[in-house]
């Protein structure tokens, strides 16, 4: 453990300016337990109240964590940041592939970050935010290995978002590479989002590669929705948002099921690589890309925002190409 006021000058060298302000704990080593691990990082910010800052050591770079029981649930405010060299890619990965049962990291608190991590083979979740809100995932692989080329599938969904509001998941240069395959037997999602309402899913890549160009061959749905948000600030919207993403390789893009009203779906790509033109076929009936059972508002700023193998979205709706499930 190192704590910010006990590092002084090293943490200035090592960490952003605004990190100073922190408690920080820096990880050192890949072991499961013990000083200095994540786990022992994550159970001295929870203690420590209050936003801290959990780092890795330079030598962590490429490093592999694999946990033998699921990692303490965050359940104090944190950064949590794996991007060593601050290239917005990850550095240190959490592979779960010991686990016998749950996730890859659960947090449950409000404004929380995790970034610069590749999460895999989490038996249930990779990430699970559970009941919280302003949290914010990015430059993370989840369900993608860390160098972003090969699948390494969670279990039951790469990231879900259960009872939250307002979280945001991916920025404009920080995307996150999410999978939408799953190790489960059944169809799996990238990102699962129930009873929740405001989350913002935006820039991210599902079903391809880091570098966008060639599909990692998952089976499963990019963003799926279900039920009505149950924390509905008064002064915040309840519409989920899934915006300026990139859907290729998988069964399904976004999938609106029970209940998923007042949803936006604006401005991605489906069926195409990230270059918007190559094409990278989905593959619901043949040619689907968007399932819907409730309510949703589609939006197109420009006439090639929007695709699905290579046809505006509004156009194959009415063609029939995309069915209500």
């Amino acid at each position: 453990m190192r704590k910010g006021i006990a590092v002084g000058v090293l943490l200035l060298a090592v960490c952003p300016a605004w990190a100073a302000s922190y408690t920080v704990f820096t990880v050192t080593n890949a072991n499961d337990a013990g000083e200095s691990s994540l786990r022992h990082a994550i159970v001295d910010a929870n203690w420590d109240l209050g936003t801290d800052y959990i780092n890795f050591d330079e030598a962590m770079d490429g490093a592999k964590i694999h946990p033998v029981t699921p990692l303490p649930a965050i359940t104090d405010p944190v950064i949590l940041d794996g991007d060593i060299d601050n290239n917005n890619e990850p550095d240190v990965s959490i592979n779960c592939s010991l686990l016998t049962d749950g996730c890859g990291l659960t947090v449950q608190a409000d404004g929380c970050v995790i970034e610069g991590l590749a999460v895999t083979f989490a038996p249930r979740y990779g990430v699970y935010l559970l009941r919280v809100s302003d949290c914010i995932i990015r430059n993370c692989h989840l369900g993608v290995n860390l160098a972003g080329r090969n699948l390494a599938a969670n279990g039951e969904a790469d990231l879900m978002v259960k009872g939250g509001h307002a979280n945001i998941i991916g920025e404009p240069g920080k995307r996150n590479v999410i999978a939408g395959k799953t190790g489960a037997a059944w169809r799996g999602d990238g990102v699962r989002v129930f009873i929740s309402g405001g989350n913002v899913v935006q820039s991210n890549y599902f079903g391809l590669n880091r570098a966008g160009t060639a599909a990692l061959g998952s089976a499963g749905t990019g963003v799926s929705i279900a039920g009505r948000s149950i924390h509905i600030a008064p002064d915040r919207s309840e519409n989920n948002v899934v915006r300026n993403n990139v859907f290729a390789g998988l069964d399904t893009g976004v999938e609106l099921a029970a209940y998923a009203d007042r949803n936006r779906v604006e401005g991605n790509y489906f069926g195409l690589a990230a270059d918007g033109d190559s094409e990278l076929a989905i593959r619901v009936a043949g040619s689907g890309s968007t399932r819907m059972r409730a309510p949703t508002l589609w939006r197109h700023h420009r006439r090639e925002a929007q695709h699905l193998r290579g046809r505006e979205l509004h156009r194959s709706l009415h063609r029939g190409l995309c069915k209500p499930r």
